[in-house]
């Protein structure tokens, strides 16, 4: 290896934290070994460092990163979009992502106007914006010399592009495809800038003073396939993890339901293209038309995990009582489903899960649990557990330190007006939440241990923790009957509603003591990715739950629940204010049944509005096919499912995410 060689290693090995996330992408886009991937990262990692002597080192970072990025021309579609993916930006601190930023700012304003408003203020931020807006202003030029020097791209969409480009710099957007490009533009320079899990917001909303024309049909459709064409290297957690979800529809404050022909062209170009990304977030009401819930039902049926509904009549009153004020009524949402308001929020909704699960174990463990002599001892001890887990969480919350951002404060009202960064609360809304996990795993274990310890005194309380030490291994039977208790989480019955309740109400009391240093607040709700994560460090739970075995998803049932039980049951709850943070009915749907039943499904769906769910979202799955496509990968590359609040490929999916989806359809289709 030569000197520079070497020197590059270094360079790159230095930072081997930043290295190991590019080649963790690098072996999904190549499908090769994590050590060849590495290598490969070595190879092509270009990491911009920082520098402590620099001024604002954010600034100087961005500078450095659009000089290098290799920019490529889209050849395909009519509209300019690319990510560099060997550049890798050092950060000190925690990076902000998981939230959707205004692109109506990008939509509204050329290069020269945003230049003319922050000339405005002589301030430190107006100051920083200044020098950002000059350094995207010479990468849009970077782009258009490279657009304009192509020999590949057909004359008509090279026109196209370097039109909708020029105007960026001089003009506010005058029709569909300038805007479109804009977002593209606004989406592109924050995923090349670290951010992730980034939302796509109102777009219909955003687009409304763009007339329809022709051609807008197969504009979405480009702008559709463009966003899903870097679905690998915007995947999170998990293939298919974007953050980038699309909002629809959705009430206004003077009671009408906004909807308009983009609204329709959207669900339609989704269904079209069936790809699992990006994903429709469709809010709804009572009075949504008929025909767009028809349209949502088709993409439901056609398997694509979507859209997930979002009942406006339950989630913007919650939003009012938390604090949103008129704001609530432009919701959009983090990355899967829990609400924020574009353009105005620092809104980190998935700080981290509460694990009832984890909680309900910790009380049966306690020393204390096998001398309580009541249920109401064994409930107090449970919420004392449940303190103990939200004392360390808010212990972690309050750990972390956010890195500077300038092109979010750029984007984010309250930044200029307050004078402060983004990052040290200059958004206008500047709140935290959590997300839960487990918590029928922890109603069904309460419920259990107050039939079978005290009503009927079969058990003593010394005999469920043996029980529970042993895996059920010695107890099958028993476990049976655990699992068939008639009381379960999510049947219409008082008293699982009064323990949900109570545990709602506890985790409320102890958060609104909560201020961050921002002088925020933070929102919980019932729903969470992590159902597998962490359910498989806890052992097992007096739910007739193995060691390690999943959790249930969101609000849903592994035991013999029907979807208008889960539905009656979930509309009875309360979320409002602290409880906001997302709370979806998730809801298995046998395929050999769907195609036959989408009258029933309307109807179902109009009587969980009506009925107030807080969100829903549904999965078309067949037993048989899933097993088939596990077994025989190649045959089922399109096949689409739900996981937790995205769409993806189940091919792609990890075993267990396979498995858990395979017993899902098994034990619905038994059931309906």
């Amino acid at each position: 290896m030569n000197a520079i060689g070497k020197n590059k290693l270094g360079y790159v090995l230095t930072y081997k934290r930043f290295l190991g996330e590019y080649s963790r992408k690098i072996q999904k886009n190549y499908n090769i070994t994590l050590d060849k991937a590495k290598i490969k990262a070595i190879l092509e990692c270009r990491p911009i460092l920082r520098k402590e002597n620099e001024g604002n080192i954010k600034i100087e970072q961005y500078k450095r990163l659009f000089k290098r990025v290799k920019i490529k021309v889209n050849k395909d579609e009519k509209f300019s979009y690319f990510i560099d993916e060997g550049i890798i930006i050092e950060n000190a601190n925690t990076v902000i992502d998981n939230l959707t930023p205004d692109y109506a700012y990008f939509v509204d304003n050329s290069i020269q106007q945003m230049r003319k408003k922050n000339q405005i203020s002589s301030n430190e931020i107006a100051n920083q914006n200044l020098i950002l807006i000059d350094i995207i202003q010479k990468y849009i030029k970077r782009i258009l010399r490279k657009v304009k020097k192509s020999k590949d791209i057909q004359l008509e969409k090279k026109e196209t592009i370097i039109y909708t480009l020029e105007r960026m710099l001089t003009d506010e957007a005058k029709n569909l495809k300038d805007a479109l490009q804009r977002i593209l533009f606004c989406n592109q320079i924050l995923w090349q800038t670290g951010h992730k899990l980034i939302g796509l917001g109102r777009l219909d909303k955003i687009l409304e003073r763009f007339p329809v024309e022709d051609d807008s049909y197969e504009d979405i459709k480009s702008f559709l396939r463009i966003l899903h064409k870097d679905y690998r290297f915007k995947s999170s957690e998990m293939l298919g993890d974007t953050g980038q979800v699309i909002v629809l529809g959705g009430l206004e404050a003077d009671g009408s339901y906004y909807v308009n022909e983009y609204t329709y062209l959207f669900l339609k170009a989704n269904i079209e293209l069936h790809f699992p990304d990006p994903k429709i977030y469709l809010r709804v009401a009572d009075e949504t038309p008929e025909d767009l819930l028809c349209l949502a039902i088709e993409s439901i049926a056609s398997g694509l995990g979507g859209p997930l509904l979002s009942n406006d009549n339950r989630v913007i009153p919650a939003l009012l009582q938390f604090g949103y004020k008129e704001n609530a009524y432009n919701y959009a949402v983090s990355a899967c489903w829990e609400p924020l308001i574009p353009g105005m929020s620092l809104e980190q909704n998935n700080l981290c899960a509460l694990d009832f699960g984890k909680c309900i174990y910790n009380t049966i463990q306690d020393s204390r649990f096998v001398l309580c002599d009541s249920f109401i001892q064994i409930m107090q001890l449970f919420m004392e557990c449940i303190d103990n887990e939200l004392d360390m969480l808010i212990e972690k919350m309050d750990k972390i330190q956010w890195e500077p951002d300038p092109i979010l404060t750029l984007l984010t009202n309250g930044c200029l007006e307050k004078d402060r960064d983004i990052s040290v609360g200059g958004a206008y809304y500047n709140n935290y939440g959590m997300l839960s996990v487990g918590i029928s795993t922890a109603v069904n274990s309460l419920i259990n241990i107050d039939k079978f310890a005290f009503e009927c005194a079969e058990l003593t309380l010394g005999q469920i923790v043996e029980m529970l030490m042993l895996n059920y291994s010695e107890h099958f039977a028993f476990r049976e009957r655990l699992i068939k208790n008639e009381r379960l989480f999510g049947k219409d019955d008082k008293k699982v509603i009064e323990i949900t309740s109570a545990i709602q109400e506890h985790v409320e009391a102890y958060l609104s003591k909560y201020s961050n240093m921002f002088g925020g607040k933070v929102k919980f709700g019932l729903s969470s990715p992590s159902y597998i994560s962490l359910a498989s460090i806890v052992p097992a739970t007096f739910d007739g739950r193995y060691s390690g075995a999943p959790y249930a998803t969101h609000i849903s049932c592994f035991g013999n629940v029907t979807p208008i039980e889960i539905v009656q049951f979930a509309s009875k709850l309360n979320y409002n204010g602290i409880r906001a943070n997302g709370n979806v009915v998730d809801i298995v749907l046998p395929s050999v049944l769907i195609n036959d039943k989408q009258k029933k499904l309307l109807s179902f769906i109009k009587g969980s509005i009506k009925q107030g769910v807080y969100q829903m979202q549904f999965n078309v799955l067949s037993y048989k096919q899933l097993l088939e496509a596990k077994e025989n990968p190649e045959k089922y590359p399109g096949l689409i499912v739900r996981v937790w609040g995205f769409s993806a490929y189940f091919v792609d999916l990890p075993e267990e995410y396979q498995n858990h989806l395979i017993e899902r359809a098994k034990m619905q289709e038994g059931v309906i």
